[in-house]
């Protein structure tokens, strides 16, 4: 499962409260992209309609930056590395932040700092997804 850096971009663009990115991801048919951001956001339906759209990765993914540990061994068992150190790196871990950096994935590094921000305000404000998932 592979993305491209612009997409990447824009949902990183999503999570740091830019809703325009919200239309791009859809008219460039990223809208799995959209739920995503919506389920790091903390919209608990998000998973299940990745689940629905037939991308468990991303799914994986999200549950993995939420703190589900099995998710990140199903990411890793099934060779899921980019993604497995992505979250890790959204959930402060400094060596998969430097490994990001190292294989120059500079994009990811840049989506694991959006997640960061975007947890600590939902913490801050405790008030969970800030968009409906797209229909």
């Amino acid at each position: 499962m592979n993305y491209p850096k612009e997409a990447i971009k824009e949902l990183t663009k999503l999570l740091d409260g830019d809703v325009k990115a919200i239309d791009w991801l859809v008219d460039k048919g990223y809208r799995d992209l959209v739920i995503a951001g919506s389920g790091i956001c903390g919209n608990e339906d998000a998973v299940g309609a990745l689940k629905k759209e037939k991308k468990p990765v991303l799914a994986a993914f999200v549950e993995t930056v939420n703190g589900d540990k099995n998710a990140f061994k199903w990411l890793t068992t099934n060779k899921h590395y980019t993604w497995a150190a992505t979250a890790n790196a959204a959930l402060k871990d400094k060596g998969a932040m430097k490994w990001l950096i190292k294989f120059k994935l500079d994009h990811l590094a840049e989506l694991s700092a959006a997640i960061k921000r975007r947890h600590k305000k939902n913490d801050d404000e405790e008030t969970g997804a800030i968009y409906k998932l797209p229909r």
